[in-house]
């Protein structure tokens, strides 16, 4: 039986849509791969081992008085071999399993895929500014008739305390994409949803993920339209390699000032302030820059909050300087400056510089910690996630 004209016609709209498809994925492909070209580039070596380590199995190295309450499963990367082992004890040894080795072409997995279904050729792609794939896989969405945002909203507040990462939503409004804040009361045709993929708590797991797309494809099968998103083991894929270079970086440095006799409490507070520390509810002093974000911390030795109102009465048996590296721009100088800090600090006081079993720090070992800031933040810029950056202010939480 030949086809008749209506069939013949059905046939040849589903081709021009499998072409369009095929088109669109080829796009996509290629831009994400020119962005991971960018990205990631060289094999992703220990930050603090130098390049002649054979195989990257960073260990833990997160202080404990700074980053007391660090989850157990993030890890970290040791300091690497000093002088005297004795002196670096500013970063905590824990032992952890071999890292997941990755080749870099595998790194940003997401951002090389096609989208999973049905789709219009379309180049007109948020900027990094909105969704920066690296950092967040987007669900898009497409709505027959405009929907209100805050549909969407209900849905993605639903999902708070049972998937554990930063939740966005952007929406193309008649200017292009634009951000959609829980209060946007606008609606829109075009969505997409935003789930970062790592932070110092992991990377984003297949069950998070899963929720998170079936949560959206809810609202699209109530309301009509189609949700377009990456295949999910590429995106878990890709949360895992980011999280495993993430870890690779995340130093945070500690230096304690003590005195046996104690420390007075308004004494250190007056000093504090008159460097330009300032007191935050966190119970820390903080030293910040002209955006507001912390450079270097200053914390009770014993790990005890400093309540504003009770530090003029207390006596500190000593205090912690930290340093957060991958959040701070320019390590060095901020080590610098802390260091120049903690010193001043110990002379009005009488007091000492020392490492977590209260040996002094010897200069060598402060100049070798020095250097592996240098040398960690040289390589988050190379890998275009340059310390203090906006990626690195969203991954390091």
């Amino acid at each position: 039986m030949m086809p008749n004209d209506f069939q013949l016609s059905l046939i040849a709209a589903g081709a021009a849509a499998v072409a369009a498809v095929w088109i669109f994925n080829l796009l996509q492909e290629r831009r994400h791969r020119k962005a991971a070209e960018r990205i990631f580039q060289g094999e992703q070596a220990d930050a603090l081992l130098g390049a002649e380590a054979e195989t990257p199995e960073p260990e833990p190295v997160a202080q404990e008085s700074v980053e007391e309450d660090a989850p157990a499963d993030r890890v970290e990367p040791v300091i690497g071999e000093l002088s005297d082992d004795s002196q670096v004890s500013s970063f905590k040894d824990d032992p952890r399993p071999a890292p997941m080795v990755l080749e870099v072409d595998e790194v940003l997995a997401v951002s090389e895929r096609p989208f999973s279904g049905p789709a219009v050729v379309d180049s007109n792609e948020p900027d990094d500014g909105l969704h920066d794939p690296v950092v967040d896989v987007g669900v898009s969405i497409r709505f027959d008739d405009p929907l209100p945002a805050v549909r969407l909203w209900q849905i993605l507040h639903g999902l708070v305390g049972k998937v554990s990462k930063p939740l966005g939503l952007i929406a193309r409004g008649i200017g292009g994409w634009q951000a959609v804040p829980p209060q946007d009361d606008g609606s829109y045709q075009e969505f997409r949803g935003l789930l970062q993929l790592a932070d110092r708590q992991g990377p984003l797991t297949e069950a998070e993920l899963d929720l998170y797309v079936t949560s959206l494809e809810q609202v699209v099968s109530e309301r009509g339209g189609m949700l377009f998103h990456f295949p999910q083991a590429d995106v878990i894929h890709h949360a895992q390699a980011l999280d495993e270079f993430c870890a690779s970086v995340d130093i945070q440095v500690a230096v304690h000032v003590v005195n046996n006799n104690g420390i007075p409490g308004s004494k250190l507070r007056g000093l504090l302030e008159a460097t330009g520390f300032q007191w935050r509810p966190d119970g820390l002093f903080h030293l910040v820059d002209e955006a507001g974000q912390s450079r270097i911390t200053v914390a009770n030795f014993d790990g005890a909050a400093l309540v504003k109102d009770d530090i003029a009465g207390m006596t500190l048996l000593g205090v912690t300087f930290g340093l957060d590296v991958p959040r701070v721009a320019d390590g060095p100088r901020v080590f610098d400056q802390l260091l120049a800090t903690a010193r001043r600090l110990a002379e009005a006081v009488d007091g000492t510089l020392v490492n977590d079993q209260r040996q002094p720090l010897a200069d060598s070992v402060l100049a070798t910690i020095r250097v592996k800031i240098a040398e960690t933040q040289q390589q988050m810029a190379d890998n275009q996630l340059p310390a203090g950056g906006r990626r690195a202010l969203r991954l390091f939480v």
